[in-house]
């Protein structure tokens, strides 16, 4: 029977892969004396950088650079990747890695120095978050697959990413007494028949967590305001898998990659699942915020389909259109709940507003943070509507600008 009574962490970090907090711990020790929350934005703000990042990866690795900006303005807008990675937590710095990994294994000719990096990166990744673990067996065979590279620049980059796993797995088994440290392991939690988890009542979580929840407060929208994002995210990925056989070698190879790369995150994320159920005896037991990780994959397959086939009408526009309202819909929530004044279910849906002057919101919401920090975010989230305005008004021109025809027919 799954144990069902609570259990005391002593330190939850302690139970994590160290690299992020070892980061976060010299750049504190190094930076001069701030107060806490002083450290708290400070490490916030690193975190976007990060994020911002893999943003730049994704620019990167697109082809035709033209159609670029479509994956990162998806990721851009889609709400629950800035909530996800401007944590305080090792997420920003392990997708970071697993991106970086992921475009090394991408990339050809004049990208080799970049296939290195991103064995480095897949090595060093499981040491920022256990789910790193994810990009090691798809960079090692795509390494060991990979053709007019000498014998030995591909052995030093197995060496890179393979060395780093057998550190980590003696030090979790000496420390922790076991080779994959989630914290349910740890917790003897006993094993319970895959059969028995909710997976369909899981995944719908895992969906609607992944596009938008508001951090850990867990607040979300109402169920139905998710069924369209998640059938315009079907949609993309149909277009896509639907390409596959009509695709040249080199883009198998890549979809190849993607496709590999996310599977085997989606797997370790049903393991997390069953040992979270496993300790519980309830669903949900894990999140789609753990899937920003393959953001960079994630938002390649989404949108390679909809590039190839020219769609920037039928399928770029409304989908940047949908998820730029489900953003404002999300700032609008946040600084709403800072105030005190939305009012939510007992399962975290938002059900309302209370009834207030503008004025009682925004001083309520300037009581909620440092005013410096509210006035900065106020102004960058309604910057961000101007330029997603923007882009969508622009986004025809964007896509179609000097594309060979074959590119980018309607």
């Amino acid at each position: 029977m799954p144990v069902t009574t609570p259990f005391r962490d002593t330190n939850y970090e302690t139970q994590q892969s160290p690299l992020y907090y070892w980061t976060a711990g010299l750049l504190l020790r190094l930076a001069p004396h701030r107060s806490p929350l002083e450290e708290l934005y400070m490490l916030r703000f690193i975190n976007a950088a990060l994020a911002f990042s893999v943003g730049l990866l994704i620019w990167k690795v697109v082809r035709p650079a033209q159609l670029a900006w479509v994956p990162v303005a998806l990721l851009a807008l889609i709400p629950g990747f800035g909530i996800a990675m401007c944590r305080v937590a090792n997420d920003a710095l392990c997708t970071v890695l697993i991106s970086v990994a992921v475009a090394g294994a991408l990339s050809v000719g004049s990208g080799m120095r970049l296939a290195t990096a991103g064995s480095l990166a897949a090595g060093i990744a499981p040491w920022a978050k256990l789910y790193g673990l994810a990009v090691v067996p798809i960079t090692a065979v795509r390494e060991s697959l990979r053709r007019g590279t000498r014998i030995g620049t591909r052995l030093l980059r197995l060496i890179l990413v393979l060395s780093p796993q057998v550190v980590l797995t003696f030090c979790s088994l000496k420390l922790l007494g076991h080779p994959f440290p989630v914290m349910y392991n740890i917790r003897h939690a006993p094993l319970v028949p895959l059969t028995s988890v909710p997976w369909l009542q899981d995944a719908w979580a895992v969906a609607k967590s992944h596009i938008w929840m508001s951090g850990m407060s867990f607040l979300v929208f109402p169920t139905w305001i998710y069924v369209v994002p998640v059938l315009l995210f079907g949609w993309g990925l149909f277009l896509t898998l639907s390409l596959i056989s009509a695709s040249d070698r080199k883009d198998r190879k890549d979809l190849a990659v993607l496709v590999g790369s996310v599977a085997v995150f989606v797997i370790a994320l049903a393991y997390h699942d069953w040992r979270a159920f496993s300790f519980y005896g309830g669903p949900g037991g894990t999140g789609g915020w753990y899937l920003w990780a393959v953001a960079l994959p994630e938002m390649l397959l989404l949108t390679y389909g909809a590039r190839k086939k020219g769609m920037i009408r039928q399928w770029i526009l409304p989908v940047l259109a949908v998820f730029a309202l489900l953003t404002i819909m999300a700032d609008v929530a946040l600084v709403l709940d800072s105030t005190g004044l939305l009012v939510r279910t007992s399962r975290n849906h938002i059900a309302g507003v209370t009834s207030a002057s503008l004025s009682r919101i925004v001083s309520g919401y300037l009581a909620s943070r440092p005013r410096p920090v509210a006035i900065a975010a106020a102004i960058s989230a309604i910057s961000s509507w101007l330029l997603a305005a923007l882009l969508l008004v622009t986004g025809t021109r964007l896509g179609t600008h000097d594309l060979p025809d074959n590119t980018c027919r309607a």
